[in-house]
């Protein structure tokens, strides 16, 4: 499987704390059949993150530390950028790193304050050649359970992440109903594990893939985990055209009980 949001790289923003660390995800990471990892550390114009060649150094030398391991991890260079205003400016200067080098770019946006303006957002970074993935979306409820305006943002060119947590309910029941409705009705595009440690938020995704083989079918656990991630990595587009109408929503035990 392929992991698109991770911050496995150490000692760079909140996730990882330093290399020992940093391997005991790695290899937690490869046992859960993860054999390629995005590392995603934040940016955001506002704070001091390392960014720039700084960060393209730190997931070199990594990659070398897990070869020295004999770890078969891959980690490819990337950012989770943070919305706000400075944002935008950064986007122009491209002080920042798309995933893997692609026209993908992975946005996270404030618990508090999800932008109420979301599709000029988007509207903002498709007019500049990029494809904004939103990510871990089930953390904005207003958001995610509008179900009409995801659609709407899709068909203005995002592209949706939830995390493997939220599918299967581990970080909260409202937050696996909203992943659960959002994958009902085609709206979600990637699975990832947002990792940030090895003991909490750890980068796992095999359990995930599983619910959703089983509960819905195999071809889509694999677009999720497998295709669509691999897409990224290539750079090549994902086909949006299949139609999204929202359906009439199942209760939330109904409908797991009925899977």
């Amino acid at each position: 499987m392929i992991d698109i949001h991770c911050h496995i790289v150490p000692d760079i923003d909140d996730g990882a704390s330093d290399m020992n660390e940093a391997l005991s995800m790695a290899r937690l990471a490869l046992d859960n059949g993860i054999n390629t990892i995005i590392n995603t550390s934040h940016f955001n114009p506002v704070f001091n993150y390392t960014s720039s060649t700084k960060l393209k150094k730190a997931v070199e030398v990594f990659n070398n530390v897990l070869s020295t391991n004999n770890i078969d991890l891959q980690v490819l260079l990337g950012n989770e950028l943070y919305y706000n205003k400075e944002l935008m400016h950064c986007l122009d200067k491209k002080e920042f790193f798309c995933l893997n080098n692609s026209d993908y770019i992975l946005v996270e946006f404030s618990n508090a304050s999800f932008p109420s303006n979301i599709l000029d957002v988007v509207y903002e970074f498709v007019i500049r050649g990029y494809i904004p993935i939103l990510a871990h979306v089930e953390r904005y409820p207003s958001f995610a359970k509008n179900l009409k305006l995801v659609q709407k943002c899709i068909e203005c060119g995002a592209l949706i992440q939830v995390n493997s947590s939220s599918v299967l309910g581990s970080s909260s029941s409202s937050s696996q109903e909203s992943v659960l409705d959002l994958i009902d009705n085609n709206m979600v595009h990637f699975v990832a594990s947002d990792g940030h440690g090895s003991t909490r938020r750890r980068p796992i995704l095999k359990n995930s893939y599983d619910f959703i083989s089983g509960s819905y079918s195999k071809e889509l656990a694999d677009k999720l985990f497998f295709t669509n991630p691999q897409a990224v990595i290539d750079n090549e587009k994902i086909d949006l055209s299949e139609v999204y109408i929202p359906s009439k929503k199942l209760g939330f035990f109904k409908r797991l009980f009925s899977r």
